[in-house]
């Protein structure tokens, strides 16, 4: 049987995202995004920020350009993929996110406003108004 690993995040774009042409000539889309994750710690409600990189490439990158932003929410969903590699005598494991998935939020809230037949106020998918 075959087994997978995937992953799930939810979080906001922490800057504007950046586009690069790689040698080959193929266009990579790189965004890092934040997730504040919430703990109990001596009966007092801190935050841990998680950051991660995505990158997109290829017609897709070039789509989701125009369309992600800073302060965004978005919703990813991709594959985890480990790889092993010895640095100074160590071996270090790493996993790679590779995103398969991207909903910027402003499209899920524009898809529950279809649903409920536009009773959801509108917003800019960028704060918390």
């Amino acid at each position: 049987m075959r087994g997978i690993a995937t992953f799930t995040f939810l979080g906001r774009i922490a800057k504007d995202p950046s586009m690069k042409t790689l040698l080959n000539g193929q266009k990579r889309l790189q965004v890092v995004a934040a997730a504040n994750i919430p703990y109990l710690k001596n009966d007092k409600w801190e935050e841990d920020t998680t950051w991660v990189t995505f990158a997109w490439f290829g017609d897709f990158a070039v789509k989701m350009a125009d369309r992600l932003r800073k302060g965004m929410w978005v919703h990813v969903v991709g594959e985890i993929r480990s790889s092993i590699e010895e640095i100074d005598g160590k071996r270090i494991t790493r996993y790679n996110f590779r995103p398969k998935q991207v909903v910027p939020f402003e499209v899920v809230t524009q898809a529950i406003r279809d649903q409920l037949g536009g009773d959801v106020p509108e917003g800019d998918g960028g704060s918390d108004d």
